[in-house]
């Protein structure tokens, strides 16, 4: 992660973790998530991960609001506004047989 500080104190990274299945264990397919992302959200940051230890039948969105430890601690950064993650989850829906705009 790099410093995820904003002026605004507004979140801006966000970790997505792709549905379980293995459509979503292509890595081909994990650029096209990220690509999409990135072109729709150019000022926010987006990691597309499929490391852990759980995944779900919809997308997974972790706001990333704050850096645990360190020397020089920083406020949390405020959670995004619910319209935010309603476009992302929009955004995601293009990638699921449903087309339907769910976050876990």
């Amino acid at each position: 992660m790099t410093d995820i500080c904003s002026e605004d104190g507004e979140c801006r990274e966000f970790i997505v973790i792709p549905p379980e299945g293995d459509h979503f264990d292509d890595p081909i397919e994990l650029m096209r998530i990220q690509d999409a992302l990135d072109e729709r959200f150019p000022t926010m940051k987006f990691i597309v991960s499929i490391s852990g230890p759980v995944r779900y039948e919809d997308f997974a969105v972790v706001p990333v609001l704050g850096v645990a430890g360190g020397a020089d601690p920083k406020p949390m950064l405020r959670p995004p506004a619910i319209d935010l993650l309603e476009d992302i989850a929009t955004c995601l829906a293009q990638f699921t047989a449903g087309n339907r705009p769910l976050l876990n």
